[in-house]
């Protein structure tokens, strides 16, 4: 059986707090229901609540109601540890109000042992009470508790894990990478002489052979670990490819480089399988892309090409929106007939709404999220998407 926590207090600061501020002293409170309390028959002894978890220590409260002369509650220590506190005793009254009982000093109370009593009142007249609430009395005790030790508590310097700090250290570091990949294509013109001459020399970039099996494997089966001989890629913008290895070391790309690079990198990442990278660029467009009608089919068919589906989705809603101007306008044509069924799930998702939890009517970034959650691979088309979805459903 778990043990119950005592709900803890809100602390709000006015102004910034002192490095390492510690609040010393801290308050909660737990009522204790007694049921049936008319009828206890202790003599002399008493009945304690179930222990509770209240600010770092394991407490209980125990009521001892006499039969002639005054009842009373004190706390009691459940922990290994000693606590230095203060309680104050309350009974709930008839309406619902707090008839005060009285305080503690603050005092040290050792493993199981209990503070100060507070008396409650007479027995009789915690009968009267619990009578009137079908034989229960409820006890509200308010704690105050010490910080054990307030420097203790003080936040200390943590450094994080320089794991990924050091990964990125070793991004294109040529000597310890042992794999290198010669981008750009080797353009070759000929002069009015006959000789040939590079255009555009490759740019070289050095990898680490571990890094990229588990985070680009389709880059790593185009090399060797050790081998000296640099695996070609060509038709690849550099700098592009440069955003995608620094990804793979846990880079982070900036707002500036996927504005001028979205596309590149879009088309890099999906042709070398690093999906989060090709989704995080795909949000970019979706979320500075603005569409117009004389290009709508160019981004249509960039979206399906790419299997961006987020992006296919938001191009398919401006054609929804727009639908009178692109009917008139517009010659849709030359889209692939696949794309109908992505035209009609964007008219569908207009009347149904995006809270659907029909899988055709879904929309995108749901559809992922739930293959993310089984563990399934989240890129791909809406009906590749909805086809694994419902093959593992």
């Amino acid at each position: 059986m778990s043990v119950p926590s005592a709900p803890t207090e809100m602390t709000l600061h006015v102004g910034e707090p002192p490095n390492g501020f510690v609040h010393p002293v801290r308050s909660t409170s737990v009522s204790v229901v007694v049921n049936n309390f008319p009828n206890l028959n202790l003599n002399g002894d008493h009945v304690e609540s179930p222990a509770f978890d209240a600010l770092g220590h394991r407490l209980a409260v125990r009521i001892r109601p006499d039969t002639e002369y005054e009842s009373t509650a004190r706390v009691a220590n459940k922990s290994q540890t000693e606590v230095e506190l203060r309680y104050n005793v309350g009974l709930i009254g008839n309406a619902s109000e707090l008839v005060d009982r009285g305080w503690s000093s603050w005092g040290k109370i050792q493993p199981d042992s209990t503070g100060q009593a507070i008396d409650l009142g007479s027995r009789s007249r915690l009968d009267r009470l619990a009578n009137k609430r079908e034989g229960a009395l409820i006890v509200k005790v308010t704690l105050w508790i010490k910080s054990r030790d307030t420097a203790a508590h003080t936040t200390s310097f943590i450094p994080s894990n320089p794991i990924l700090g050091n990964l990125i250290k070793e991004f294109d570091n040529e000597t310890t990478a042992d794999v290198k990949f010669e981008v750009g294509a080797r353009e070759i013109e000929t002069r009015g002489d006959g000789a040939k001459r590079a255009r555009r020399s490759p740019t070289t970039f050095h990898a680490h052979y571990l890094i990229l099996r588990s985070n680009a494997p389709t880059l790593a089966e185009m090399c060797k670990p050790g081998d000296t001989t640099p695996a070609q890629i060509s038709n690849v913008n550099p700098e592009a490819f440069k955003h995608l290895l620094c990804y793979c070391y846990g880079g982070k790309i900036s707002c500036d480089d996927l504005k001028e690079h979205a596309k590149d990198i879009i088309d890099t990442a999906d042709r070398f399988g690093v999906t989060g990278l090709k989704l995080e660029a795909e949000a970019y467009l979706v979320k500075n892309e603005k569409f117009a009608l004389d290009s709508i089919v160019d981004s249509l068919l960039y979206a399906d090409s790419k299997n961006c589906a987020l992006l296919l989705e938001k191009a398919m809603d401006f054609v929804v929106e727009n639908r009178d101007d692109v009917l008139a306008n517009i010659s849709l044509d030359n889209l692939p007939s696949t794309m109908m069924m992505d035209l009609l799930t964007a008219v569908g998702s207009v009347k149904k709404g995006d809270s659907s939890d029909d899988y055709t009517y879904m929309r995108v970034d749901e559809l992922r999220k739930q293959l993310h959650e089984k563990g399934l691979c989240f890129d791909g088309s809406r009906k590749a998407m909805i086809a694994l979805l419902k093959e593992n459903s």
